[in-house]
């Protein structure tokens, strides 16, 4: 025991001397393999906690935590970032190549929200794309909404500013809806058209309404149809429950309620039904004529010299028909005698008194 306990002595009598800066000449104690294992732990858990100090923590941002990129971060409060600098952004966002700036996704609410007290909420700008799009499933791709003033607003300087788009054989590349009593769709330009509606094989423009299905208002004419082809129309009424394909009304004592023209010579009203009447006129006056007149059935027959009649051929004539007829040439004793119709061969011939030495021209007009 007294062996063991100098040994012991002597080197805490050597640690201590080492400690004062002395060289010591004893040999050091050997140590247990517990002390050994001690000493190799505490510098692991040295060299752990000085690599802690040197980089972030890996965990994702909780609230109150630094925002970490490249990683999921997670909160429950609102996240808020304010700029002072006027005119300045705010949070700006960039992907290279064909990738999203800035992508906002939420389960029911706005993916994006964007708001502003008295300039634009949201403005999106593309050099040659998109300037904002939007897409969806089953509901709007893009909605805007106003309480006073416009929902959305597309702006060009040379191009369209809104474009609709639509695949579907029953769907609306663009489609306005007022239930408040408004405008659904309103269109208005300084110097060009207001709405203007294109098609390659269907309608270009096609309204529905329980009053009227289109209606146009302009300073000059309320709705202008033009047509680049010889057998179509530049504007066609038509009316499948019995009423007109066109009305006109005006209250004017002077202007006309329908009025055509034609700068091409042909005619600048026409009328035509295969079964019924063409052109019905009534009123105080039924029909005025200012210029001449012209009837298809109407023309001049002729009754040679020496002959007391003469017929014409390729009449429509009905049991209603009225041949009136009187002679155009001034030849003495000449008396028509009459005029008288048949309907089946669809003819008439003129009769006259007597027969004359000079051949007489008669007029003939059909009524009915």
């Amino acid at each position: 025991m007294a062996a063991r306990t100098n040994i012991t002595d002597q080197a805490r009598t050597a640690g201590q001397t080492g400690t004062t800066g002395r060289a010591s000449t004893a040999e050091p104690a050997r140590r247990s393999r517990r002390q050994l294992l001690a000493r190799g732990t505490g510098a692991i858990a040295a060299v752990i906690a000085a690599e802690a100090i040197a980089r972030p923590a890996a965990a994702a941002a909780a609230n109150g935590g630094s925002v970490i990129l490249g990683q999921a971060n997670t909160e429950t409060l609102v996240t808020k970032i304010n700029n002072s600098t006027g005119g300045g952004a705010t949070l700006l966002c960039t992907a290279s190549g064909a990738g999203t700036g800035l992508q906002g996704s939420c389960a029911a609410g706005f993916g994006v929200l964007g708001t502003s007290d008295t300039g634009t909420g949201m403005a999106g700008a593309s050099n040659s794309g998109n300037g904002i799009a939007g897409s969806s499933i089953s509901s709007h791709g893009v909605r805007g909404s106003s309480s006073a003033g416009i929902g959305v607003m597309g702006q060009s300087q040379s191009g369209t500013g809104v474009v609709g788009h639509s695949d579907g054989t029953t769907g609306a590349g663009v489609a306005g809806v007022n239930p408040g009593g408004g405008n659904g769709v309103l269109g208005s330009s300084s110097g060009g058209d207001g709405v203007t509606g294109f098609s390659q094989h269907g309608i270009g423009v096609h309204g529905e309404g329980g009053s009227d299905g289109v209606l146009g208002v302009g300073a000059s004419n309320g709705v202008h149809g033009v047509n680049q082809t010889s057998g179509g129309s530049g504007v066609l009424g038509e009316n499948g429950s019995g009423g007109p394909g066109v009305t006109g009304i005006a209250t004017s004592a002077a202007a006309a309620a329908v009025h055509g023209a034609n700068s091409g010579g042909g005619p600048a009203v026409l009328g035509q039904s295969p079964s019924g009447t063409g052109v019905v006129a009534s009123g105080k006056t039924a029909l005025r004529v200012v210029g001449p007149a012209v009837f298809s059935r109407s023309g001049k027959l002729t009754i040679a010299a020496g002959k007391t009649s003469a017929t014409k051929t390729g009449v429509a004539l009905t049991n209603a028909s009225i041949v009136l007829a009187t002679a155009q040439n001034d030849v003495p004793s000449t008396t028509i005698r009459s005029a008288v119709p048949n309907v089946a061969a669809g003819s008439f011939t003129v009769h006259l008194a007597r027969a004359v030495s000079k051949a007489v021209t008669v007029g003939w007009f059909i009524v009915n």
